[in-house]
């Protein structure tokens, strides 16, 4: 498994591709706020309409209203937006959900909506004081590199949700999706392809040169919590495995092939026992060396932070 070898890897900036935050605003402000949501849907251009307008009483699902709050140009062309459910069905206490992808609606937008439609509750500011973050999705993007043509390992995370066309990888997880922390990877390419084709009113970026994107996922984290986050790619390892019949272990030809389809953690699981530690040593020293994960969340890390936690509210 080499990476692509027409030119050399490089990694993005770290960046939010996704938050997934609740809130609970207590219930003497629950309808004022639904009233609020309305309005705005109604006053926000470039809303989803339908014949309910866009603010929507649902029948059926987990919540029983659900609404989105766009951001357009000047043509009409949806840039991002907001999405607000109230209300679940089947839970005792009546909270919010919001999700939004900063990578499109930034921060500073979603503030502009959020201050307005819990303005009674302290906006944004009480949002980020007492909501939790129950997903956040930390991204970064490496152009140039195939991820059928490198491995990647995280102690104790077992490839999960594999996605294959024709015998390529196009997608997997890497660890449980419902444990604090687990790994997406795909490729952004034929995601975006994908994307575009099913979705007309939105379209997104389709990259130029192959690009592996691995979204690290953090789940339940208290949003005041934000800055204690340590790095989620600290212990990711990417590799390029050696062939099969290079050097003389015995293992090493199911090691490589058994790393190629389900994973290195599965590999590492049918050595003996007492050869695993020589076999990290080697995903280690066959790791690449364009994959430097303390240096790139160094240096975005705490600017990311404070764009999440206290942004400028404007459009």
């Amino acid at each position: 498994m080499s990476v692509y070898i027409h030119s050399k890897p490089s990694v993005s900036d770290i960046f939010c591709d996704n938050i997934v935050i609740t809130f609970e605003p207590g219930k003497q402000h629950y309808n004022s706020i639904i009233n609020n949501v309305q309005e705005l849907c109604c006053a926000s251009y470039g809303s989803d309409t339908n014949k309910n307008g866009p603010w929507c009483k649902i029948s059926k699902g987990d919540y029983r209203y659900a609404a989105y709050l766009t951001l357009a140009d000047d043509i009409g062309e949806i840039k991002g937006r907001l999405e607000i459910r109230c209300d679940p069905n089947y839970e005792a206490n009546r909270f919010l959900r919001l999700k939004w992808n900063p990578s499109y609606l930034s921060c500073s937008s979603a503030r502009y909506f959020i201050d307005q439609f819990l303005e009674e509750c302290g906006g944004y500011q009480s949002l980020m004081a007492e909501g939790k973050l129950t997903e956040l999705h930390l991204t970064t993007d490496v152009v140039n590199a195939d991820l059928n043509r490198c491995t990647i390992y995280y102690p104790g995370m077992r490839y999960s949700a594999p996605h294959l066309n024709n015998g390529k990888w196009e997608s997997y997880q890497l660890g449980k999706k419902e444990s604090n922390l687990h790994f997406m990877i795909y490729d952004k390419v034929k995601q975006s392809k994908v994307w575009n084709n099913k979705h007309h009113y939105f379209k997104v970026g389709v990259p130029e040169c192959p690009t592996m994107r691995i979204e690290a996922v953090l789940r339940d984290i208290q949003a005041s919590a934000l800055a204690e986050i340590k790095n989620p790619f600290e212990k990711l390892c990417i590799s390029q495995l050696p062939k099969a019949l290079e050097g003389n272990e015995p293992w090493l030809p199911m090691f490589v092939r058994t790393a190629q389809i389900d994973g290195a953690q599965d590999a590492l699981l049918l050595v003996p026992t007492n050869d695993r530690k020589r076999f990290k040593k080697i995903l280690a020293h066959h790791s690449c060396g364009w994959w430097q994960p303390d240096h790139h969340w160094m240096q975005k890390w705490s600017a990311m932070q404070h764009s999440i936690i206290n942004p400028i509210g404007c459009l």
